[in-house]
């Protein structure tokens, strides 16, 4: 997912988004009541899940939310671009949080190519699946992260295993 900040005035902010498809974007419920969030689909297909209803928009689609009272999870079905609107400050914090998560998934990729394509695999047909089975907002969402983290503690482990066997060369070959 990419995001960049396209306007902000007065507390709204216009954010514009990439999608690749399957990629997700979800979110809870902001803690003020009076916080009013819509979309702008300028291209592709998406899949928007807000609670337990599910609705497929094309290219043109608006979709708002005032307040959002239950967990919203985005699924591009194809590649896909949007605006969200938000009546909130949340660009900076939001940035942070998506590059928190960018560098996790980077950090797989660096220690182990495979593992990190691999997640991503797993992660693209779990939302696939999850689709299909019309899972609620907050349970895609939770899919989508389990799948795509499940193989984390490998990194550390594969991280000791090849620390102990160059450890093991180098005291063999001294």
């Amino acid at each position: 997912m990419t995001i960049t900040l396209l306007g902000s005035y007065d507390g709204v902010e216009l954010i514009r988004h990439e999608l690749k498809r399957y990629g997700l974007m979800g979110f809870n419920p902001p803690s003020a009541s009076n916080v009013f969030e819509g979309i702008v689909l300028t291209s592709g297909v998406l899949r928007i899940t807000y609670g337990d209803h599910t609705e497929v928009l094309g290219p043109g689609s608006v979709v708002s939310m005032a307040p959002v009272q239950q967990a919203v999870c985005i699924v591009a079905l194809e590649q896909a671009e949007f605006v969200y609107v938000t009546s909130t400050s949340i660009f900076k914090s939001y940035k942070e949080w998506v590059e928190k998560f960018h560098h996790m998934a980077t950090e797989i990729a660096m220690k182990d190519g495979y593992t990190a394509s691999h997640c991503e695999r797993i992660r693209k047909y779990s939302v696939m699946i999850g689709c299909q089975l019309n899972l609620s907002a907050h349970d895609l969402i939770s899919l989508s992260c389990g799948a795509l983290f499940h193989d984390i503690g490998k990194i550390r482990a594969f991280c000791r295993m090849t620390d102990s066997i160059a450890s093991e060369n180098d005291a063999h070959f001294s």
